[in-house]
């Protein structure tokens, strides 16, 4: 590896121009003789490594088709949803104020509609937060560049931030001329390595759109929610999509980054955060559970141990720390934080007991721990393994009805996440399969389920040799499905409807996120499905 250094021999310009990653970039083209000055020397010593994942790239660049083309009012449609920003020269008067607004999709009057990227109490002029609120804000948080001309022809290009659109709105306060306008799709220099392709049009979209979903949330090595509001790379977000990515992409060095993320942000006491570098947001302890999914993902790709070497202590950190919240009934309680969620995103409001699919989190980390120890070759932890058998038995105990033979209300996955962690008694099981596979047929294969659910369904239907039922949950046209959601679009959206719906926050029924507009068009979560498919 090769360090350089600065000293204060070195000169640094005062730029014409700026890019953050949520408000964007700005230009001033009229500025040109930029002032220099010394750099500042570090005294201190830098612990520099060697990346492990590579930049971000241009991958490819769309041609627009006009939608609306005046001289101060121009908006054009590049056909699908992506992540970047516009490349193109344009001429106008010097001192021209050219703002490019970007947006997923349009309202009804062919208007563009900017409520998917963000909401703000404050008027979008006044104040851009970083992040948005599930409150029932007033203002849209809009995507935007701004640009100063000089009155020659000026260059845009994308800077350092990205957007996240199908269609952009530029705005100008005198006539400009735009020459050569394309759209620069910027995602992680990555390759697909799988592809996917039947006789079905339904299926091969749903493919489709979960790869061009999938480009647009990969960037520096991170794996994010969505490119344009949060942009957070969140722990359950990640672990959900990562054996869809592992099978779609070269992904096993992005994986290797990704992974370092993910333990150095767990807390001393054992605590794994909803994201990964940790940058708050909403989750529950399916979102720290992939402390244990992920290197097992990795492992069973690669048969790489490194990777669950590496990991080891930390799993067992965090199911240490699952433990401590362990109550008298042997379920676990709240972790105390603003966030419990059960299964995120189900089409109805959440009804699923938080407590219960959060317990399921645990016995999981459990079993994946246990996985890792017999790989690894080390003796058998039987303290674990009681503690899980434990934890089973406080299960059945409390939510287990034997006179309909489903667990707690039998909403959104719950009998299914019992299935699934092996936590049903034996003497029941039968029952407890014919239970669950009637209640999709009651239900005229409609899908009930949300993130954490969703990829899990369609994998217990296949063990349990009912993939009939699972095509029909899979090509369902109306709602609640993936028909109903993908319509139209070219990338997954956040929710079943598109819109959001009343949640519960956490075990506090009183706990309340209102429901607000439309949700984001670009979240890669619901494509979990696509091994499957595949």
């Amino acid at each position: 590896v090769e360090y350089i250094y600065s000293d204060s021999s070195t000169l640094c310009a005062v730029s014409n121009s700026s890019s953050r990653v949520f408000r964007g970039d700005y230009i001033n083209f009229q500025k040109r003789n930029l002032a220099y000055f010394n750099a500042t020397e570090l005294k201190s010593n830098i612990n520099l490594r060697e990346a492990k994942f590579s930049n971000d790239i241009i991958a490819k660049t769309y041609q627009p088709s006009t939608i609306i083309d005046s001289p101060r009012n121009k908006i054009f449609d590049f056909g699908l949803n992506h992540t970047g920003g516009i490349k193109c020269h344009i001429k106008g008067k010097k001192g021209t104020i050219v703002t490019v607004k970007y947006s997923e999709f349009t309202n009804p009057d062919g208007s563009l509609n900017f409520m998917s990227s963000a909401y703000s109490d404050f008027k979008e002029e006044e104040f851009v937060p970083p992040f948005y609120s599930c409150k029932a804000n007033k203002y849209p948080v809009i995507q935007k560049n701004t640009y100063i001309l000089s009155g020659d022809i000026d260059y845009i290009e994308p800077l350092f931030s990205y957007r996240c659109y199908r269609y952009i709105q530029i705005e100008c306060n005198n006539d400009i001329e735009i020459i050569d306008l394309e759209s620069a799709l910027i995602h992680s220099d990555i390759k697909q390595i799988s592809t996917f392709e039947s006789s079905s049009k339904m299926l091969n979209h749903f493919y489709n759109c979960y790869i061009q979903t999938q480009f647009c949330n990969l960037h520096s090595g991170l794996t994010t929610d969505c490119p344009h509001r949060e942009k957070i790379a969140y722990t359950g977000d990640g672990q959900i999509v990562s054996e869809a990515l592992l099978r779609n992409f070269d992904a096993v060095s992005f994986f290797d980054k990704w992974l370092d993320d993910v333990i150095a942000s767990q807390g001393i006491d054992g605590y794994v955060p909803n994201s990964a570098p940790d940058m708050a947001g909403g989750g529950g302890h399916f979102w720290g559970y992939a402390i244990t999914a992920i290197p097992l993902n990795i492992y069973k790709m690669t048969g790489d141990k490194s990777f669950l070497t590496r990991s080891y202590n930390a799993m067992f950190k965090w199911i240490k720390y699952l433990s401590k919240t362990r109550g008298e009934n042997g379920l676990l309680t709240s972790n105390g934080l603003r966030w419990f969620l059960g299964d995120w995103l189900a089409p109805e409001p959440i009804k699923s007991d938080t407590i219960y699919v959060n317990t399921i989190a645990f016995c999981l980390s459990i079993e994946n721990f246990l996985k890792v120890n017999k790989i690894l070759g080390n003796p058998e932890d039987l303290q674990l393994i009681h503690l899980l058998e434990k934890t089973k038995i406080a299960i059945n105990e409390h939510y287990f009805n034997k006179d309909t033979f489903s667990y707690s209300s039998d909403n959104q996955g719950e009998t299914l996440l019992a299935l699934y962690a092996d936590v049903v008694e034996p003497q029941y099981l039968s029952q407890v399969r014919n239970s669950f596979i009637n209640k999709y047929k009651e239900n005229d294969y409609h899908i009930d389920t949300g993130i954490v659910c969703t990829p899990i369904l369609f994998e217990m239907l296949s063990k349990l040799s009912s993939d009939d039922i699972a095509l029909r949950l899979l090509i369902q046209q109306d709602y609640p499905s993936f028909a109903y959601m993908l319509k139209n679009e070219t990338t997954y959206p956040e929710h079943w409807s598109k819109k959001w719906i009343a949640y519960k926050q956490n075990d506090d029924g009183e706990a309340i996120l209102e429901p607000t507009g439309d949700v984001s068009h670009c979240h890669p979560m619901f494509g979990a499905i696509v091994p499957w498919i595949q």
